[in-house]
């Protein structure tokens, strides 16, 4: 099993652009993916991605905003106020999905099984969990 954090605010995927006459991904995104995909590949210690059934784990942890009143703050940190804001978890998800895809397993298609959340915290960030079965 791998257990690590992306110690920054989470950043979902970004839609495709267009310009230029062609489609590429927003720089926010790539520089995200990369940082993903340098701390599962230090994570996985120089072994190659895995070809096996994944079971994959991931908890966002949101920033609350410094702007709320204390009681919305505490209950924000105790779980009672959910963060069913954009973006979405989905979006999330695809992000750490491409950016471990060809590091830790070989394809996403690997994914079988997988649970997470979106919640508020004091240290924003992702702390991922890859179970290889």
């Amino acid at each position: 099993m791998l257990c690590f954090v992306i110690p920054t605010i989470p950043i979902a995927k970004g839609r495709p652009r267009f310009g230029g006459g062609r489609v590429y991904t927003p720089k926010r995104t790539k520089d995200y993916e990369a940082l993903v995909a340098m701390l599962g590949k230090r994570e996985m210690g120089g072994k190659p991605p895995s070809p096996q059934p994944v079971t994959l784990k991931v908890r966002f942890e949101l920033p609350i905003p410094k702007s709320w009143k204390r009681s919305k703050r505490e209950a924000a940190l105790s779980g009672e106020l959910k963060p069913i804001i954009k973006p979405d978890y989905d979006n999330f998800l695809k992000a750490i999905m491409d950016g471990l895809n060809g590091v830790v397993w070989e394809d996403d298609a690997q994914i079988w099984r997988h649970s997470g959340e979106k919640i508020y915290g004091p240290n924003p960030g992702t702390t991922i969990e890859v179970t290889l079965d």
